[in-house]
Order: structure tokens, then C-alpha cells, then sequence
């Protein structure tokens, strides 16, 4: 069985999901005109070169490299995180074993330039790390001496990272999720077939529940993530060619398993990434496969009170295509593959329209979340 480090050093990426990150956004009023919305996408060059890659987002749902096209960011970055409702960007400058912590701060004008470093990093092999949706605190898993662990830090209003807490995340954890109301957190661990479950203090605190097995649903995951409406999801390798569904206690924060909804149209589809439109009515889910040419991009319908997947037409062929990422506004979906960017318009039954694909400036260094965020100003 593949491990989650194997999975992203091999593929030359790391784990996107997940999670857009809409940061900077301006309230519009009468009188105000639309924010403008900027991505920002990690990628390196392979001479051990990192970057970070920043584009203007057109009306039309088109990216177009800004001035400076990327940003320094040391020799491999991941796990771009912005906080909500601030000006701060964040990553991981990762090499084999051991990662710090990048800040930038975004102008008003979208682009970067870099702070005060945030925090040291762990000193292991680091994952990309999720932020609280109410944007005072951090989580990152990471795997010292074969053993691996969930640390919490806290962000002050100036951005800076303070160590909290950790606590012991079985053997391989790959990514995490954090549920709408912040209470609670879930990791994928890769290696035991698990989805560990974790409560969030007032404090930034983490606490053990419990855990739900994976092996007769997604099997090994590397992937998690929430649907707007609250229900986690999780993708991963390799008996099941499928996206797993689970609902949350809200008292315990216990998961139950309610169903799985294949993805792929043969027994070589494997689900990588998921993400909703921010009205959570529609959800697209990136399926690799042995041959790059035969990488897809599934699209579906959500019920929201059950949170059900219903295929929504024929799936998008891409090439190699790992990542999935919607923009804040909702109209426009974005799959990035090791050197490509597919822009995509959502038509109005939630299809995929093709919008024109994008050069990055290096190979892509995310595969399922983190890798691609936006904000708006």
C-alpha cells in the first residue's frame, strides 16, 4: 500500500482539495463596484526553485499572470491556506523530511510580498495544514519518527503562528477537514484505513474522540473534505472507485457512514479531489487514472438534506488533471494537472462548459487541496 508521502513525492505534487479559501472579501453595495478576485498557485521548477504563482481573475472566469508572475517561496511550497478575512497567506516550505512555514501579505492590488516568517514548521515530513472557519487557528498533521501527529496553532491579528497543541494521529495522516462550526476535526490516515476524529477547544485545543474505519467504503484515504451543508466526504485508493459520505454528530462529533457514490466509468478511476459550489448544490470530483489521458472530471447534483451525489451528465476528460478548485462566486471551476490549469464555466444545470486552460510557470505542487486558493479584494 502506497503511503501518503509516497503518493505526493511520486506524482512530483503533494495533497487540493479541499477547500477554497475566499479571503479579503469587500462587501458590495449600492455604490461599490465587484471585487476583484485573484488565484494564487503553488508550483516549483525542479532546480530547486519554489514559487508562488498569482493571477487576476477576468469576469469571463479567466486567469492571467499578474506582475510579478509568482513569488519566491523557498525550495518546494504547499498547503496554501489564506485566513478568513485577512490578508495573510500561508505555506509550506517543504523538502523531504522537514518544512517551515511561509507568510505573505496580499495588497490591495492582489499581489504578494512576503512577512515576518510565521512560525517554524514541523520537523518532519509535513502535510498541507487547514485553517478554522473562523480564522484564528491552524492544523497540520505531520509524521515524526514514523508516528504521525495533529498540531494546532493559534493566529494572532498581525498573522503570527503560536504553537497550542499536538496530539497523536495514527500512522500516515494525509489531510484534514474541519466541520462548518469549527468544533471539530478529521484526518485521513492513509496507512490504517482510518478517518480519525478530533474536537476543537475554545482554545485552540485538540482532543481525541474516537475513529470510523474506512476499509469497506474509501479503503485508504488521502482525502476530506465538507460539503457547505455539513457532510464530510472522503476520497482515496483503491478497491472502491468511489466518494464516501458521512454525516457528523453535532454533539460528539462522531461520523457515520451513510454512502458511496462512484465516480469513475471503469475499475482503474480513482476519486483524488472533491469540491462544492459555495450554494452546495452541485459537486466536482477529479478521477486519476493509470494512463494521464484518461483522467476525468465526474459532476454532480447534492441533495442538501441527505447530501447525495446524482451524476450530472457525461464526465470531463482532462489530462492528468489531480486538483479541483471553484472560484468565490461560484460560476467558474478550475482543475489543474502538473503543468495545466482547465477553466471551466458551471453552465445552469451545473455542467462543465470548457473556458480555456492555462500554462503554469512550473509543476504543480498539490494534488487534492492547497494548492490552488482565491481571494477577493
Amino acid at each position: 500500500m502506497q503511503n501518503c508521502t509516497r503518493l505526493m513525492r511520486n506524482a512530483a505534487l503533494p495533497a487540493l482539495a479541499a477547500a477554497l479559501l475566499c479571503a479579503l472579501s469587500c462587501s458590495v453595495g449600492s455604490n461599490r463596484m465587484m471585487p476583484n478576485t485573484y488565484a494564487y498557485i503553488a508550483v516549483y521548477d525542479q532546480t530547486g526553485a519554489g514559487s508562488i504563482g498569482q493571477y487576476r481573475m477576468a469576469s469571463t472566469g479567466t486567469l492571467s499572470p499578474m506582475s510579478p508572475a509568482t513569488v519566491p517561496a523557498g525550495f518546494s511550497p504547499t498547503g496554501l491556506s489564506i485566513a478568513p478575512g485577512s490578508n495573510h497567506l500561508y505555506a509550506l516550505d517543504t523538502t523531504e523530511y522537514a518544512g517551515t512555514f511561509l507568510q505573505f501579505s496580499i495588497n490591495s492590488a492582489g499581489t504578494l510580498s512576503t512577512s515576518p516568517l510565521a512560525s517554524s514548521g514541523p520537523d518532519v515530513t509535513p502535510y498541507p495544514f487547514t485553517l478554522t472557519p473562523n480564522g484564528r487557528f491552524v492544523l497540520i498533521p505531520a509524521l515524526p519518527n514514523g508516528l504521525g501527529t495533529l498540531s494546532s496553532y493559534s493566529i494572532s491579528a498581525s498573522g503570527a503562528l503560536t504553537f497550542v497543541s499536538t496530539v497523536s494521529a495514527g500512522l500516515d495522516p494525509c489531510a484534514v477537514a474541519i466541520d462548518p462550526t469549527g468544533k471539530f476535526a478529521y484526518v485521513a490516515d492513509n496507512t490504517a484505513a482510518v478517518i480519525l476524529e478530533y474536537g476543537i477547544a475554545a482554545d485552540g485545543t485538540l482532543s481525541q474522540i474516537g475513529s470510523i474505519s474506512t476499509g469497506l467504503h474509501t479503503n485508504s484515504p488521502y482525502f476530506v473534505g465538507f460539503s457547505p451543508e455539513g457532510f464530510l466526504y472522503s476520497a482515496g485508493c483503491c478497491q472502491l472507485q468511489a466518494v464516501s459520505e458521512y454525516s457528523v454528530d453535532s454533539s460528539t462529533g462522531a461520523l457515520t457512514h451513510l454512502n458511496d457514490f462512484p465516480t469513475g466509468d471503469n475499475q482503474s478511476s480513482v476519486p483524488w479531489s472533491i469540491a462544492f459550489d459555495p450554494t452546495g448544490a452541485y459537486a466536482y470530483v477529479t478521477n486519476t487514472d493509470s494512463q494521464l489521458s484518461g483522467y476525468t472530471i465526474a459532476s454532480f447534483t447534492v441533495n442538501k438534506s441527505t447530501g447525495a451525489l446524482t451524476r450530472n451528465g457525461a464526465d470531463t476528460p482532462t489530462v492528468g488533471a489531480y486538483q479541483v478548485a471553484i472560484d468565490p462566486s461560484g460560476k467558474f471551476v478550475f482543475a489543474a494537472s502538473q503543468s495545466t490549469v482547465y477553466e471551466f464555466k458551471i453552465s445552469s444545470s451545473g455542467t462543465l462548459v470548457s473556458n480555456g486552460t492555462l500554462s503554469l510557470p512550473g509543476t504543480l505542487t498539490e494534488q487534492t487541496s492547497g494548492g490552488i486558493v482565491f481571494a477577493q479584494h
